[in-house]
């Protein structure tokens, strides 16, 4: 692996593909999104450098691949978006391989029993897939949407505490919040207007297999959200207090399911104001020096203790009603479709809190 000084300047050699390896894979070595193949010579071996559409706006790496028929290998090297073309094909004819030994076919019993074992991995994939369509199609139960007063609760193993907006608003500026209460400002660079307000950033609308439906400029304000938090055990005293958005949309019976599509900045524009859907902002941090930030949003609490606190999120301002808040230590076992059927999912889940 070689690294310039720059993010994104940097090429890696990939483990070579074997005849063996090529065999293993069904002799496909599989990409997609290319928009262009370029045919070469390097090193004396045939070689195709993939570029990919939109590869400037989307930061996009560089595929380079070497094929070499009379030792019977293939070799990939990727580069990162800030590596300059004519650089990596020089890097790419420059390399030496040496081989150490020889590589080894599988049995037809390792083959049968690899393919047993890829059919069966497919096999839970489907159905992981029917559980989560069955519980995109069920929706989140009403019951576990909490309004602005109620208490969300949340247990764990060793911690029990529980959430209640107590008021919320969305406002343009972050005029009156203190630099200091940012979990990193560094991040809003080059994105606040003078009057403290947000510029507009380039914002891509995905389905949700990731393939582009649009694209266009997204206005941004903040959501402001003042919680109360109590603490009901104490055995494990640190307590986790960040919130992310979970976008949601209606289902056939007027109730609401988890979004399946999603939004993302383009990347070219070095956008990470909304990173993880998390809140951005946290006026009652204590973890805030050196390798203690990434802890920022814990604070150690007694049994019987309430914290009244504050947390900002950075919103697109025509998605301001999509969406319900949730603790990020709650709601895990959303992600155990292989595991769990859609009505388990749905009950072990802790819950949302709604702003109204």
């Amino acid at each position: 692996k070689y690294y310039g000084e720059e993010e994104g300047e940097w090429i890696t050699i990939m483990p070579i593909y074997t005849t063996a390896e090529i065999e293993r894979i069904n002799n496909e070595i599989t990409l997609s999104d290319i928009d262009e193949v370029e045919h070469t010579k390097l090193s004396g071996m045939e070689a195709d450098l993939i570029t990919f559409r939109d590869a400037e706006r989307n930061l996009s790496n560089k595929d380079l691949f070497l094929f070499n028929e009379e030792e019977g290998y293939v070799l990939e090297i990727v580069a990162g978006y800030q590596v300059d073309g004519k650089e990596l094909l020089k890097f790419a004819d420059s390399l030496q391989v040496e081989r150490t030994g020889d590589g080894s076919y599988e049995t037809e019993e390792e083959k049968a029993l690899r393919q047993k074992e890829e059919a069966d991995e497919e096999r839970t994939m489907l159905e992981g897939q029917k559980r989560w369509d069955a519980l995109m199609e069920l929706g989140i139960p009403e019951e576990k949407i909490y309004s602005t007063g109620q208490e969300l609760k949340v247990e764990s193993f060793d911690q029990s505490y529980g959430f209640t907006v107590t008021d919320y608003a969305f406002v343009d500026s972050m005029e009156g919040f203190a630099e200091e209460n940012f979990f990193d400002f560094s991040r809003f660079d080059g994105w606040v207007n003078a009057d403290q307000t947000l510029r507009p950033y380039s914002r891509q609308h995905l389905d949700k297999e990731g393939a582009l439906i649009s694209e266009d400029k997204a206005e941004q304000g903040f959501l402001r959200v003042d919680l109360k938090v109590r603490c009901y055990d104490d055995t494990d005293p640190d307590i986790p207090l960040d919130f992310a958005l979970q976008y949601v949309t209606k289902t056939g019976d007027g109730g609401l399911t988890w979004a399946e599509d999603f939004y993302e900045a383009v990347p070219s524009e070095n956008y990470f104001l909304q990173m993880d859907d998390s809140a951005v902002y946290f006026d009652k941090a204590v973890h805030v020096d050196g390798e203690e930030r990434g802890h920022f949003f814990f604070r150690d609490m007694k049994a019987g203790e309430e914290l009244e606190y504050t947390l900002l999120f950075v919103v697109d301002k025509d998605r301001e009603r999509d969406f319900l808040l949730y603790p990020r230590s709650a709601n895990n076992d959303l992600w155990q479709a292989e595991s769990m059927t859609a009505g388990e999912i749905r009950d072990s889940l802790e819950g949302y809190l709604r702003l109204q």
